[in-house]
């Protein structure tokens, strides 16, 4: 090497991480006349040992890896193609709770809240100060429908008032030393120790088989919710993407019009890198997921028709996550826009904005599926007091007014008693200097104008 290691020729954290991983996934050798503990058994036995004085927490200060899920599919429905990511298991026994649309977040337990990769959280003194001091891993939460708002209030630099909006929503406590049922009780037991009512952790149930699991996933679209998570029993906590760890949503697919393309960026850097397409309803937005290296290299032209799967629409209507699926050959632009106005007839718009998902109140937003609902808190201010507007006393004016009408004089020429401007009788406001008319008191009525000015 031209420099040496700065670490001095020793195995790095990372390196040692992996080693005691690896270790800890190897099986016992069962010797003769020996039995290998079941999973229940050691569920048990990690759940005995468990109290308050006796939990075994890692330090956690700082960033640090999360565990990400892979996608569920249903096992009926056969092995997933080559490629995809999907996981076909079967749900039974499996701990199942709603998926929330908020930004995932790493409590460090030192002060500071971290995305999922290692950026920083800016929270404010009163919300952090509130917080337990173990890790914790959660979401940013505003309630369903709210991921923009969300988004807006977290991703600033400057924490503000905005946050009484935010909700922490606790899944797991990635430091504790155990299976997912054990962190589960701890993670329980703290956050009713430290009462803050910003945090709440996130309610499980166990799933009874494929029927409960696409009941639930209809109930909580239904409500506005995203999807739902699966974690399986007796599962650790792995720093990466997971198959103990299973996400289910439902995606919805529809066509677009491709008017061009961008060039890709990293290893695409020579092929397509995404499409821009347009919606039937003239919505702009771009795809850039889903293609095969084949595809990027010769992607669909200009005025073709391709679908798309897309996970719901934002506030102004453009598809969340759209992912490209295939080039229609069949159709052609006007057979979609045909279908469009037919479904707009019938009041069923796919590309409506916020139609894939609805937008919770904002008097519920905090309800979760399984759980108790939230208020929303509102910091409450007093009203303003203002002064009344003092109203000016024209009586003067209007006597005078008045008067002068009285005797004709408002059809005679007039001087202002500013600039001596001599004005038509019909003008009110004075055609030099904008002073309003005033009439003269009847002492001085037959003074000639400029003469009554310097006799007053």
């Amino acid at each position: 090497w031209a420099f040496p290691p700065a670490n001095g020729h020793k195995p790095n954290n990372s390196t040692t991480t992996m080693s005691v991983t690896a270790a800890a996934r190897r099986s016992p050798r069962k010797g003769k006349g020996e039995r290998l503990p079941t999973l229940d058994e050691k569920m048990k036995a990690s759940l005995a040992g468990y109290n308050d004085d006796t939990v075994e927490v890692s330090s956690g200060s700082g960033p640090k890896a999360v565990m990400l899920a892979h996608k569920w599919t249903n096992p009926s429905e056969g092995e997933t193609k080559k490629g995809t990511k999907g996981v076909a298991v079967d749900p039974t026994g499996w701990h199942m709770s709603e998926k929330l649309d908020g930004l995932r977040a790493y409590w460090d337990g030192d002060g500071r809240f971290y995305t999922r990769n290692g950026c920083r959280f800016y929270a404010p003194d009163w919300y952090t100060e509130a917080m337990p001091k173990i890790p914790l891993d959660g979401e940013l939460w505003c309630g369903r429908g709210h991921f923009q708002e969300a988004v807006s209030i977290c991703r600033k630099h400057q924490a503000g008032e905005g946050w009484r909006k935010v909700r922490y929503m606790v899944f797991d406590a990635p430091s504790v030393k155990g299976y997912f049922e054990k962190r589960i009780k701890v993670m329980k037991t703290t956050i009713e120790e430290a009462n803050f009512s910003h945090l709440q952790a996130v309610p499980f149930v166990k799933c009874k088989g494929v029927e409960h699991l696409q009941e639930s996933l209809e109930s909580v679209e239904k409500k506005g919710g995203e999807g739902l998570m699966l974690r399986e029993p007796g599962s650790k906590y792995e720093r990466r993407r997971s198959k103990a760890l299973l996400k289910v949503k439902t995606f919805f697919d529809e066509e677009a019009l491709v008017t061009g393309s961008h060039k890709g960026t990293g290893k695409n850097w020579n092929v397509m890198g995404a499409l821009l397409c347009v919606l039937p309803n003239g919505t702009k937005f771009q795809v850039g997921s889903g293609f095969t290296d084949a595809q990027r290299r010769r992607p669909p032209r200009t005025g073709s028709v391709i679908t798309f799967k897309f996970q719901e629409t934002t506030k102004d209507g453009v598809p969340r996550f759209p992912t490209f699926l295939r080039e229609r050959t069949d159709v052609t632009w006007d057979d979609v826009k045909k279908q469009y106005k037919k479904k707009q007839e019938e009041g069923a718009d796919p590309y409506a904005k916020g139609s894939a998902r609805k937008t919770a109140p904002l008097d519920r937003r905090h309800s979760i599926l399984w759980g108790k609902p939230m208020e929303t808190e509102t910091k409450k201010t007093a009203p303003k007091k203002t002064a009344p507007k003092r109203k000016r006393d024209r009586s003067a004016e209007i006597e005078l007014e008045a008067e002068g009408t009285r005797r004709g004089e408002a059809k005679e020429e007039w001087a202002c008693y500013r600039c001596t401007f001599c004005n038509p009788g019909a003008n009110r406001h004075c055609g030099m200097c904008g002073w309003k008319r005033c009439f003269p008191p009847a002492s001085v009525a037959s003074t000639p104008p400029v003469v009554a000015l310097h006799a007053s």
